[in-house]
């Protein structure tokens, strides 16, 4: 005879177990509740298919270099797809009332309009304000929109993995015959991107594939090496997973590119940690507590800064790094001169004597054309994302393991930046990953169980994977008799 759990119940009914223990189907039937309309249930289906073919389209068309012009106004893959999502999705953010607003949405909201606002101000036309907006809030509202659970975020993966592994013979080929096969290709037929001029290292090509620059390539490969360690494959397939992590790490060495690389080795270092440390509860404070004393006492303890330290050790060349450090000093001072609204699409004419008028920082280079509420406002966000992840409670074992795997992507990607600017498609895959793992947050506990979404159980999820002073409380609950059950 069937007896229902006191734990576990869907709205409106419960789970139902039989005499032998086995879950066999939670609805209901119980006190006259409605029955579960299925085609409303197919509809949920058909609706979360639709977003993961959406997201697909996006992360394919990111890979794809070729491009048009409409005007001055240069169109090519994945802003086509920005600019026929954005405002579906826009919609649908506004009107669904299980999507919350977060500090993270209010900090982007406000980033896009001052940087559109520095832009104009500055002498750049309506048309490049707009596309600012359309590369930051459409590839926010894609990722806060579509991707809205366990199944779609594992899907998304899987297609960044696999746009990645699919790039390695190319890259190879790139590599060692120095010609970027792909756009020579593409060339004979559209406008692709142009292959930029940069120099061998260990004697091969950088390769570029798809991308603007070979740096750019590293980037977006070395954004999918947690995730697919963590967010793809069964309990068992504990060699799968590093053999996943080899072929992510093949592809983002060949760009040869210094910043791609501290991404990687960044990434490996938190996974390392988390794996050697996972019965520590307070093992991530206890990092972040003794990474800020280290830094502190290398500051006093040494003549030189912490990044002058860390250049000859980090860089593939540490020549170019000790030039990118000399620009990083001089960019400030002229940021700090115009706080403000910044310089905006204007190129840089230093106030000092530099080696080069190239800002090869991120953060700076944000700073420098939309001045200082707009580089606060995205690293503001950039910190509430992680930090509303931090805090989610109420997490199952897969929910922690696509936490920990989008949290560390994100520190390791922020820190990379410092030495390499990031543009066009790198930047919204950037903006993107922020956006994409705020379902978490949203997620009742529980919901986001393999089972209740048809994705696999991940490799690494237990409750303790990251952050573990908050309890998973998606467990199984063993049932207990009542006194009026039969």
């Amino acid at each position: 005879m069937a007896r229902r759990m006191g734990a576990g119940r869907a709205a409106g009914g419960g789970t139902f177990v039989t005499e032998h223990g086995l879950i066999v189907a939670t609805t209901a039937i119980d006190m006259g509740a409605p029955a579960v309309d299925p085609l409303s249930e197919k509809s949920v289906r058909s609706t979360a298919g639709n977003s993961r073919v959406l997201v697909a389209c996006f992360v394919l068309a990111l890979c794809v270099p070729i491009q048009f012009y409409l005007g001055d106004l240069r169109l090519s893959f994945y802003r086509i797809a920005l600019l026929l999502f954005i405002f579906p999705a826009a919609t649908r953010f506004l009107l669904d009332k299980g999507i919350r607003w977060r500090l993270a949405d209010w900090l982007i909201l406000f980033h896009c309009l001052w940087m559109a606002t520095a832009l104009v101000s500055n002498g750049a036309g309506i048309e490049s304000a707009g596309i600012s907006i359309i590369e930051t809030a459409g590839a926010w509202l894609l990722g806060r929109v579509y991707v809205r659970d366990l199944g779609g975020f594992v899907s998304m993966v899987r297609v960044l993995f696999l746009c990645v592994i699919l790039s390695i013979p190319f890259a190879v080929y790139e590599a060692v015959t120095g010609v970027p096969i792909v756009l020579e290709m593409l060339d004979k037929i559209a406008t692709v991107l142009p292959n930029v001029p940069h120099e061998q290292r260990f004697g091969v090509d950088r390769a570029q594939v798809v991308f603007d620059h070979p740096i750019l390539y590293g980037m977006f490969c070395s954004l999918a090496f947690t995730l697919s360690i963590y967010v793809l494959g069964g309990p068992r397939s504990g060699a799968t997973r590093l053999l996943r992590g080899a072929g992510v790490g093949v592809a983002t060495f060949l760009s040869l590119s210094s910043g791609a690389l501290v991404c990687l080795a960044v990434q490996g270092a938190l996974m390392s940690y988390d794996f050697v440390l996972r019965s520590v509860r307070a093992r991530w404070v206890i990092m972040l507590s003794g990474a800020g004393i280290l830094y502190a006492a290398l500051e006093i303890a040494s003549s030189r800064t912490v990044p002058e330290l860390l250049i000859p050790l980090l860089a593939l060349n540490p020549g170019t790094a000790w030039t990118r450090l000399a620009v990083n000093d001089a960019a400030i001072i002229d940021i700090i001169a115009h706080p403000w609204l910044g310089y905006g699409l204007n190129a840089w004419v230093p106030s000092t004597p530099v080696p080069t008028a190239s800002i090869d920082n991120f953060w700076l280079v944000i700073a420098f054309r939309s001045g200082l509420p707009g580089i606060f406002s995205l690293v503001l966000a950039v910190l509430a994302s992680v930090w509303t992840l931090a805090c989610a409670k109420g997490m199952s074992p897969a929910g922690n393991a696509c936490r920990t795997a989008i949290c560390v992507t994100i520190i390791a990607f922020c820190i990379s930046v410092l030495t390499v600017h990031l543009w066009n498609a790198s930047y919204c895959i950037f903006v993107f990953m922020l956006a994409c793992g705020l379902w978490v947050a949203d997620t009742p506990p529980g919901v986001d169980e393999p089972s209740a979404t048809g994705a696999r159980s991940l490799p690494l999820a237990r409750p303790g994977t990251m952050f573990s002073r908050f309890e998973c409380v998606s467990q199984p609950v063993k049932y207990r008799r009542r006194p009026h059950d039969t």
